[in-house]
């Protein structure tokens, strides 16, 4: 940072781009490749430490979750937890029906595993035995962001953020929306185009970044998005 020297340079092949955040766990760099995995870096030297590639387990586009030396990823139809230390599978569960394109970071809160999908909207996970509470399904999608889907429905390509007791985040619908943690709606707002990332809070008000290229600010009571007249 000081002079914009390279400091390491290394090249991972066999693996295309992904769509994830990379992530620094410890002195590790984690990066997703599609069709190759999960993959650590040393931070410090860029020698590659381990990939991870399970059964299953090598469409990355979510961005990790490590949480006490675990890495939380969701890849294809399936949750994965992977030891951080060598990259070795500690458990999966494959989801029927459910398709994980998306690139979210999964939220833990206590036992409570929040990720989203790409054809089933938002699901909550019992951590311990990664069973389904619930899942909230959202709307027709405005556009085809996720890989292998057309015209279809339930795609949150964003995080969810917790506010207090609700949960809040944006889908592929167009539509803001305000759940509670049993997954029951509470309200939504129409912003009209589709919603691609994490929404963000500021205050009172919850900040949004659209497709079309705005930028909207709208009040949050915990519950209701509140328009100003």
């Amino acid at each position: 940072i000081k002079n914009g020297n390279t400091i390491w340079r290394t090249e991972y092949k066999h693996g295309d781009n992904s769509p994830n955040r990379m992530i620094i766990a410890g002195n590790k760099l984690l990066v997703g490749a599609n069709w190759n995995g999960l993959i650590a870096f040393d931070k410090n030297t860029g020698k590659k430490k381990w990939t991870s590639k399970e059964d299953g387990f090598n469409f990355t586009c979510t961005t990790p979750l490590v949480k006490d030396n675990k890495v939380i990823m969701t890849s294809n139809n399936s949750i994965f937890e992977i030891n951080l230390d060598n990259g070795k599978l500690i458990r999966s569960k494959l989801y029927e029906g459910y398709d994980f394109y998306t690139a979210s970071q999964p939220i833990l809160e206590g036992n409570s595993l929040y990720v989203t999908s790409s054809n089933n909207g938002v699901l909550k996970i019992d951590y311990s035995t990664l069973d389904i509470i619930w899942n909230f399904k959202t709307g027709k999608n405005l556009v085809n962001a996720a890989p292998y889907s057309l015209n279809g429905e339930g795609d949150v390509q964003g995080s969810v953020l917790l506010v207090g007791d609700s949960i809040v985040f944006g889908a592929t619908d167009g539509y803001l929306y305000s759940i509670d943690k049993n997954g029951i709606l509470l309200n939504k707002y129409n912003i009209g185009s589709p919603i691609l990332s994490k929404v963000a809070q500021y205050n009172e008000n919850i900040i949004v970044v659209d497709f079309s290229g705005n930028i909207t600010s709208i009040k949050y009571d915990g519950k209701n998005f509140i328009r100003k007249q």
